[in-house]
């Protein structure tokens, strides 16, 4: 099989997992219905992807690169500006999938079964070391795993509650307060991640991105 054909048949299986998850969930989308309706065998599956967790993992991962190449394509410099670009990225990430049932049925389904641990260790963490860099926070290794780990397993809880009990927060305070807690544990300055804050939502509102997707 040559590297076209492993792309494709990868590409294949993400775009129907989408679909299914999105239509179905997390829950009753099981890998054979993510091969009903595409021309690739099952044993494949796991050629790319191993779990269905994994799979999951590759949706979030593509999901936050396409916001990323969004913003950045219109606002270069937050390249170098990793809590504001962050801070855009949580209000475009939490928006597309609070806002639709759909969307918010998988995201929770996905935490409920467990916590979204290799999503902060692989993307959230380095964007975090990031913001430490930019802002010149002294921590020991230690201390900035305990730091992930705290606003991992937080989230998760907040999330949980969320759902369960139909909290209705304003998607851009929701981002606000989730995405001050690592920059405060990293003692920065309040009135600093306030300003970056606010910021973030005038520059959020200026992006077009109904174009982008978590699933379909």
């Amino acid at each position: 099989m040559d590297s076209n054909e492993k792309r494709t048949s990868k590409e294949l299986i993400i775009e129907s997992a989408k679909k299914e998850f999105y239509e179905n969930g997390y829950k009753d989308t099981t890998i054979s219905k993510i091969f009903n309706s595409i021309d690739v065998p099952v044993g494949i599956f796991t050629y790319y992807f191993k779990t269905k967790d994994m799979l999951v993992f590759e949706i979030h991962k593509q999901f936050f690169e396409a916001l990323d190449q969004l913003i950045v394509s219109k606002y270069k410099a937050l390249e170098s500006a990793s809590f504001l670009k962050q801070a855009v990225l949580s209000k475009l990430y939490y928006k597309i999938i609070l806002e639709d049932n759909n969307n918010a049925r998988f995201y929770y389904q996905v935490l409920e079964k467990r916590s979204n641990y290799r999503v902060n260790r692989e993307i959230i963490s380095p964007i975090f070391r990031g913001v430490a860099n930019e802002y010149e926070v002294v921590l020991s290794e230690e201390d900035f795993d305990l730091i992930m780990i705290l606003n991992a397993g937080a989230r998760r809880e907040f999330f949980l509650n969320y759902f369960r009990t139909n909290m209705k927060i304003p998607v851009y305070h929701l981002s606000d307060m989730l995405e001050a807690m690592i920059p405060m544990m990293f003692r920065i300055d309040g009135k600093t991640v306030d300003s970056v804050l606010l910021k973030s939502a005038r520059i959020a509102d200026s992006l077009d991105c109904s174009q982008i997707k978590l699933l379909i």
